[in-house]
């Protein structure tokens, strides 16, 4: 008879090996499987945000191109047949108004947004206001740096080729690796980080609010109506407080004057009058995110009222921005006037 004893050693770590590699492919197969599925997901979610937003993104530039400007943002025209109903009564309401100092709304689907002045927010061009310096420290940087980045930032946009004492032309930054300088104007907020010394500070690089507060399309203080409490703080004499009390105050009415403002809030700022901005400018920032502030898309535009027969505004530039947390976590609240199905 043959002999079984030395097959039946044989075939079982056959059998082991063949049960080990069916056990490694299925989980494999598993793994791979979860992962096409997530990407498929994140697919089908970044396309319903694609349509969500562009829709959004219609209606509201249709409602802002038949609006009027206020002290706070835009008011605009509803529909004939939306109405309010008030305790004395039925009134038609004619009218809603959407907030430039990038307050939260609900628009289609998942999708939110906000539109901020750009007015309200801290210009890096090259004359840039000692607000630009203030919000620097802000953000962490100590005063002795201060002097050097600027000098970077005004030698990256101006048209010479002139050093200044402690900036940056071509052959600082060849030295350094980077691209040769633009020398012209910023055209938006990202490309700060391409001046040298300034992509090199993770304090601001790392820091989503740094970019949100600053704005190629305005200089000198910001608007009262519509800076954010980080553009606030960024102006002499103004601290935590006074900053919290002038945005609980413009939540009521939108200020025309100091005198105004400071009878709102219920005390003296020491601010000089003259200079100071109490309107919106022609450029706003409109940020569109989902749900969770993992998709976010930002187009800054320039209304044109004055622009006869042509159209009313105009797109100055359009960026896909990382996603935050932060973002995500901003309260909303429901247009259903105009964006109700």
């Amino acid at each position: 008879m043959p002999n079984l004893k030395s097959n039946d050693g044989f075939i079982l770590p056959v059998t082991l090996f063949v049960l080990a590699a069916i056990l490694i492919a299925v989980g494999w197969y598993g793994s791979w499987t979860s992962t096409m599925l997530k990407k498929a997901n994140e697919q089908a979610d970044a396309a319903q945000f694609e349509q969500d937003w562009r829709s959004t993104y219609a209606i509201l530039m249709y409602n802002i191109s038949l609006g009027e400007t206020s002290t706070k943002g835009m008011r605009f025209p509803l529909p004939v047949t939306r109405t309010i109903i008030e305790s004395h009564g039925q009134k038609e309401s004619d009218t809603t108004e959407i907030s430039f100092d990038d307050k939260c709304y609900k628009g289609i689907g998942d999708v939110r947004f906000s539109v901020q002045d750009e007015n309200g927010l801290i210009g890096v061009k090259i004359m840039a206001s000692e607000q630009l310096g203030n919000l620097l420290f802000q953000m962490g940087i100590s005063y002795e740096k201060h002097g050097p980045l600027l000098d970077k930032l005004r030698d990256y946009q101006d048209s010479d080729r002139l050093l200044r004492l402690n900036g940056a032309e071509e052959r600082e930054y060849k030295r350094a690796g980077k691209n040769r300088p633009a020398n012209t104007p910023l055209l938006n907020p990202v490309e700060i980080f391409n001046v040298l010394g300034w992509g090199e500070l993770k304090e601001l690089w790392g820091n989503p609010e740094f970019r949100r507060l600053i704005t190629v399309n305005s200089s000198g203080p910001p608007n009262f109506n519509t800076a954010p409490p980080g553009a606030l703080l960024t102006i002499p004499r103004i601290n935590d407080t006074v900053a919290s009390l002038i945005v609980a105050g413009r939540k009521k009415k939108g200020y025309i004057s100091l005198s105004e403002l400071e009878a709102s809030i219920g005390q003296s700022t020491g601010l000089n009058p003259f200079g100071l901005s109490f309107f919106s400018s022609y450029y706003q920032r409109i940020t569109f995110w989902n749900r969770n502030g993992s998709l976010v898309r930002e187009i800054v535009i320039k209304r044109t009222p004055m622009a006869n027969k042509q159209r009313p505004w105009y797109v100055d530039y359009e960026i896909t921005a990382p996603g935050t947390t932060d973002i995500a976590l901003k309260s909303c609240e429901s247009l259903e006037e105009i964006f109700s199905n």
